[in-house]
């Protein structure tokens, strides 16, 4: 069963359902990867300030000479920015560095504050990370504006709790059009699917073949039931775990810089009903993307709740 290649956003845009993750992308490898992806069908690319690379990608779509209106560009604002007052400069950072007049999606990249000014994470002489009291609605206003001066055709948020969802969702003028998390069968967020479901709110998956940040921890693809849907299909591993999403109605960001990896990604397929319930029934759990393991233990709760 072939997938719909785009997913529609509450705004009326359609966005690419299989977009390329641009994190820890090394500069050199970048040209090479934005040409690749490009000339496989890719057409959104996942970015964040973050990532420190938008410069570079900025570079490599404007070497590659490829058409702006047949991009998405998503991005993310840090959380070193959510002071109102400097929400407009992060974004206009951004734009600048990826050398574009607008952005199709910009994102919250976490529901917190960090103190500004101390470098990307700033850590007290306890190793928590420094917060600053900013609430997320005063964040969101602010992001809101941009898409009101032509900025950012759309907003959204990353990493954000149900509750945290629900309130924003009460609040915003302009609701959430996609919230991007984790996500994958050992992390299958199923109360967080059903909530953007109902609430019409797109979703992207990053780290959709599971891991760990640093590359450790369990793999997904070699779980045995994945394993079996793979081989009952004649189809990778990685593949299962991507269609798997997709037949869930949730877009992927899977990043590789290996051009056969490239296209195995860009799957074409969905998952019959037998096949997802095989996949959804995995009862392993894991985090690969743990704020309170890598950031500080004052962050636990983004991710106490069922996963």
């Amino acid at each position: 069963m072939e997938h719909p290649r785009t997913i529609l956003l509450s705004s009326g845009d359609q966005v690419p359902a299989i977009g390329l993750e641009t994190y820890l992308t090394k500069p050199g490898d970048v040209d090479r990867i934005i040409a690749e992806a490009w000339n496989v069908g890719y057409r959104h690319f996942d970015c964040a300030a973050y990532y420190g690379n938008e410069a570079t990608i900025g570079n490599a779509i404007k070497n590659a000479q490829l058409p702006r209106n047949q991009l998405w560009l998503t991005s993310k604002l840090w959380n070193t920015e959510h002071a109102p007052d400097r929400v407009g400069p992060a974004c206009d950072q951004t734009l600048r560095d990826l050398q574009c007049q607008y952005l199709d999606l910009y994102l919250m990249h976490f529901p917190l504050a960090f103190v500004h000014g101390k470098g990307p994470i700033p850590r007290d002489a306890h190793g928590n990370v420094e917060l600053e009291d900013v609430p997320i609605i005063d964040t969101w206003r602010a992001m809101e504006a941009l898409v009101d001066q032509g900025k950012v055709k759309n907003i959204g948020v990353c990493n954000f709790t149900l509750g945290q969802m629900r309130e924003l969702h009460t609040q915003a003028r302009i609701k959430p059009a996609v919230h991007q998390f984790e996500c994958n069968p050992y992390l299958p967020q199923h109360r967080m699917v059903d909530f953007c479901k109902e609430h019409n709110v797109a979703m992207t998956a990053y780290r959709p073949l599971g891991g760990q940040v640093d590359g450790n921890g369990p793999v997904v693809r070699d779980d045995p039931t994945v394993g079996q849907v793979a081989q009952k299909l004649g189809k990778t591993p990685a593949q299962i775990l991507l269609a798997w999403l997709l037949t869930r109605g949730i877009a992927i960001i899977p990043k590789s810089t290996h051009p056969d990896r490239l296209r195995e990604n860009f799957v074409d397929f969905l998952l019959g009903p037998e096949d997802l319930q095989a996949i959804s029934a995995i009862l392993r759990r894991h985090r690969g993307c743990d704020p309170a393991a890598r950031l500080g233990p004052n962050l636990t709760y983004l991710t106490k709740e069922p996963m």
